[in-house]
């Protein structure tokens, strides 16, 4: 593995979720029409982008278009989405807030594959607060001092190779049980999915202290149950009160 090279935060993903959310927002539930949307002076992006992500917004089903009045009416999928972005936001916005950075192809698996010529598919993004990044503790491994922080870029290749082997074996068990796996095969090449894991410091603390994986992989499915079952008693309990 080479240097890993700290980069400067992008604004990119930041920028495209801002259009995305401003867009969904002016068009809301009672509707907008394209010309609409473009007069927004808090939408600050061309005429060609705006009707690129309108595309993809009626292409996922975020919202749909009725000829009549030419409007776009946001649907249900689009209100979730938008919740979604909010959410993000408010996370992104508090690791900036701390001198974040942006660190693309964190583990550079991609880049080392794609320069042997090798497709990979998987590319890492590591966002995480400057007070993380300085985190560090140095380790004697054969008369070698070697740094160490809470996420090592050979952490997360670790967890590429892991997803790599899982959609290679789930793909590989259904191209044999489904019929029509090549025309499926060929729909589904232009999609895209994203894994996110939102890392709490003090959740995950506490969770190692308390054992709380080891704890619950000892609990039976009727445990499990039961403790459910607990818990919405309980908040039943304080509905109808």
């Amino acid at each position: 593995m080479g240097k890993k090279s700290k980069n400067p935060f992008s604004n990119q993903t930041k920028s495209k979720q801002e259009n995305v959310k401003k867009i969904l927002e002016k068009i809301g539930e009672d509707g907008a029409t394209a010309k609409e949307i473009r007069e927004d002076t808090s939408i600050k992006i061309s005429e060609k982008t705006i009707n690129r992500h309108l595309k993809e917004f009626l292409s996922k089903g975020m919202i749909s278009f009725s000829p009549i009045g030419k409007k776009y009416t946001q649907t249900k999928k689009g209100k979730i989405e938008l919740n979604t972005i909010a959410f993000q936001k408010l996370i992104l916005d508090t690791i900036i807030d701390k001198s974040g950075d942006n660190k693309t192809d964190y583990s550079e698996l991609r880049t080392e594959l794609e320069n042997c010529s090798l497709a990979w598919g998987i590319e890492s993004n590591l966002i995480m607060s400057k007070k993380l990044q300085d985190v560090e503790f140095i380790r004697k491994r054969s008369k070698k001092e070697i740094k160490k922080n809470i996420l090592t870029p050979e952490d997360v290749e670790e967890i590429e190779r892991l997803l790599y082997s899982k959609i290679a074996k789930n793909l590989k068990e259904f191209s044999k049980f489904h019929i029509k796996y090549d025309k499926v095969k060929k729909a589904l090449q232009d999609e895209r999915f994203v894994v996110n894991f939102n890392i709490s410091m003090k959740d995950i603390q506490d969770s190692i202290q308390l054992k709380s994986l080891e704890t619950y992989d000892k609990l039976t499915p009727e445990e499990i149950k039961n403790k459910f079952q607990v818990i919405a008693d309980s908040t039943e309990g304080l509905e109808s009160k």
